[in-house]
């Protein structure tokens, strides 16, 4: 999960799974769902359960990760990688092509999304205007 983004489908599938198990399906024999999927991955505080995780959230946040990574990656050959094959200098990784490129770049632009909220803009000199400062 933190590689690619996983296909809806899949999601669907193994939460289909995780709930069969919470409410005791066995087989032919189903129980009734006695709360919203929902409701039940959503964290303590909100009126979930301590330990279920909502997968899309989990998957987006594992490849977020990488985006933290990649910032403070310094001298990392695979920081170098992306770079030149994405150039990402041009302007940034944040507004790099989303449509373009493998799996895991597809992946990892899908979660900068919800990332770009806690990155701030530093003008810099005018060669580097992105210092991937978080708030």
């Amino acid at each position: 999960m933190s590689i690619i983004k996983f296909p809806k489908c899949a999601i669907k599938a193994i939460t289909s799974q995780m709930a069969h198990f919470l409410w005791g399906n066995m087989g032919d024999i189903h129980k009734y769902h006695l709360a919203n999927w929902g409701l039940v991955s959503q964290r303590k505080q909100y009126g979930g359960l301590v330990g279920v995780p909502n997968l899309r959230e989990v998957n987006m946040s594992l490849l977020a990760s990488w985006a933290r990574r990649y910032f403070a990656g310094g001298d990392k050959n695979w920081v170098s990688l992306v770079d030149y094959k994405y150039q990402t200098k041009r302007p940034n990784i944040l507004c790099a092509k989303e449509k373009v490129g493998s799996p895991f770049w597809k992946g990892l632009t899908w979660a900068l999304a919800g990332v770009r909220p806690f990155y701030k803009w530093i003008v810099g000199n005018g060669n580097q205007v992105w210092d991937g400062v978080s708030l």
